[in-house]
């Protein structure tokens, strides 16, 4: 397998395997006992109380953007240039939760601290993988490094 070749198939891989903790987050958000405070989930806002394993404030609407996100996952992870699309537009995506913090539209997700923070986490994941897989494309055919 050639190196152009396994940095593809990373991408694919970091593509399905974020994919999968989207997928985890999302169905986790809507199991009573996974959630706490689950008779406190709302559809989005502030007045949301539920935790994710008693750490992550979610909603109805969190929990159904991690679903999404999750199952474009596992169809881009099919093909390298859509991985990388995912990549790039769920990192994206990620970082602004991070970057929404306290704000009135952070609160219409129900963000608290942890949730930013597992966002921003999964920027840096996402945005990694695409710089990493970029690199493969500006190679000189023959050269070696």
């Amino acid at each position: 397998m050639t190196g152009a070749r396994s940095k593809g198939r990373f991408v694919q891989e970091l593509a399905l395997w974020i994919g999968g903790a989207n997928l985890t987050l999302g169905v986790f958000g809507f199991v009573p006992g996974l959630t706490l405070n689950f008779d406190e989930l709302r559809f989005f806002g502030a007045e949301s109380k539920a935790l994710i394993i008693g750490v992550f404030r979610t909603s109805i609407l969190l929990n159904s953007v991690h679903l999404i996100l999750g199952v474009w996952a596992i169809i881009a992870a099919k093909e390298e240039r859509r991985s990388r699309e995912y990549l790039v537009v769920s990192g994206v995506i990620y970082l602004g939760m991070y970057f929404l913090g306290d704000s009135s539209l952070a609160n219409l997700v129900a963000l608290n601290a942890a949730a930013r923070w597992l966002h921003l986490v999964l920027a840096g994941l996402t945005i990694t993988a695409v710089v990493v897989s970029i690199g493969q494309h500006h190679r000189v055919p023959g050269r070696r490094r």
